[in-house]
């Protein structure tokens, strides 16, 4: 039994330290980008295989857009400038019908009901009194 406690401590620990381990390389291709440029939030960075080891090489510098979902709803990215591209001059078109109406917009909304609860009101009261007078 101590032998499988003293396994599990140190699986436990390998683990651990395996977080530390830095990768090795040998050359540019097995780091990220391949080689080449990459563009990560927003910013373009180039990583190098440096004493066998994955670096960050240098911040080439900041750009627009890194996918589509950094830009306006109706625009793409455009990767080879790293710009949103298309879309309305006016910007992204407004859903109308996923607004949820204000407190203002329904005002003349419960005017109309409470006039019509009155109107039906009064019409129910003349039919009763009208049912009346006939007896």
């Amino acid at each position: 039994m101590k032998k499988v406690y003293t396994l599990i401590i140190f699986v436990i620990a390998l683990s651990y330290f395996s977080m530390f381990i830095v990768s090795a390389c040998i050359s540019d291709m097995e780091c990220a980008g391949q080689g080449n440029n990459i563009c990560q939030n927003k910013q373009i960075l180039s990583y190098q295989c440096i004493d066998n080891s994955c670096q960050k090489s240098s911040e080439i510098g900041s750009v627009e857009c890194c996918s589509d979902s950094d830009c306006a709803s109706d625009q793409v990215c455009d990767t080879r400038l790293y710009k949103c591209a298309g879309g309305s001059p006016y910007g992204a078109p407004i859903n109308l019908l996923s607004q949820t109406p204000t407190r203002e917009d329904n005002t003349s909304l419960y005017i109309i009901i409470i006039a019509g609860a009155i109107i039906l009101g009064f019409i129910i009261l003349a039919i009763i009194l009208g049912a009346r007078k006939k007896k």
